[in-house]
């Protein structure tokens, strides 16, 4: 922890730190020797590698958090003090990068993407964003969970995002989903997966309309009218219809295969 201060031309007379309202450590260059530790119990300074403008703790832990003072005091005749406070917030990061759970790698546009994002088993629980193409995610598609409490007092943090697959999402192909989970400026890691936009096959529907339709007797021919289409099946004589074909190329048609009826006999 660094204390910085300008003396405006004044000796410095000491540098004091305190927790919670106990001195700890304190550096007077004019007394001998000029460091001196105070035990407090949980903190331990690292003296050769503090000075007049810090101090450096060893092996910190998760009750060396809290409120931190600073007080300088300018040599004589005025002695005249200043002093800061800052707040120290000991991490402890998570062993495990974020995860996306419960989304699939392929959807269909209109379809809703239902995902979660989880960053396990911290002290405090990350902060979770989402980013859809590397934007943030709008907060009316995303859903913060109140943090899970282990039995050693860590806590994982939850996130859910609903999204409506749009097609212009996929301007480039494919659409990326990241979630990032961040703890102060000394966490920071990331998730990110890639959807394609799943297109429906194709679908091929044959329509036809039948003003007419005409068999032969003894033969397998069927022919369906106006489209001059053909279905090799077997039919009964009473399926013959009593209509004829109005067509006039319809007409030429069955007489000759009238005459290759007549030419097999």
């Amino acid at each position: 922890m660094k204390c910085l201060y300008d003396l405006e031309g004044e000796a410095l007379y000491a540098v004091k730190w305190y927790k919670g309202g106990k001195e700890f450590f304190r550096y007077a260059p004019k007394e001998t020797p000029s460091m001196k530790h105070f035990p407090i119990a949980g903190l331990r300074v690292i003296e050769y590698e503090s000075n007049a403008t810090q101090v450096v703790l060893d092996n910190v832990q998760l009750e060396n958090s809290g409120d931190y003072l600073c007080e300088v005091t300018a040599d004589g005749p005025g002695f005249y003090t200043r002093e800061v406070n800052g707040e120290l917030q000991v991490v402890i990061s998570p062993r495990e990068d974020p995860k996306i759970t419960k989304i699939n790698t392929k959807y269909r546009a209109g379809e809703a993407l239902v995902g979660q994002c989880t960053s396990k088993d911290s002290k405090p629980a990350a902060n979770l964003t989402w980013y859809i193409n590397g934007k943030p995610a709008k907060q009316i598609h995303t859903r913060h969970q109140k943090p899970k409490t282990n039995e050693f007092g860590l806590e994982t943090a939850v996130s859910n995002i609903r999204q409506i697959i749009a097609p212009e999402l996929f301007a480039e192909g494919r659409l990326k989903i990241k979630c990032s989970a961040i703890i102060y400026d000394v966490y920071h890691r990331s998730f990110e997966m890639s959807i394609e936009l799943d297109k429906p096959k194709p679908r091929y529907a044959i329509t036809m309309s039948t003003p007419a339709t005409m068999g032969f007797s003894g033969s397998n021919i069927h022919e369906t009218y106006p489209y001059n289409t053909f279905r090799l099946s077997p039919i009964d004589d009473a399926t013959i219809p009593s209509r004829t074909p109005k067509h006039p190329s319809n007409l030429i048609l069955i007489l000759f295969l009238l005459i290759l009826v007549l030419l097999r006999r």
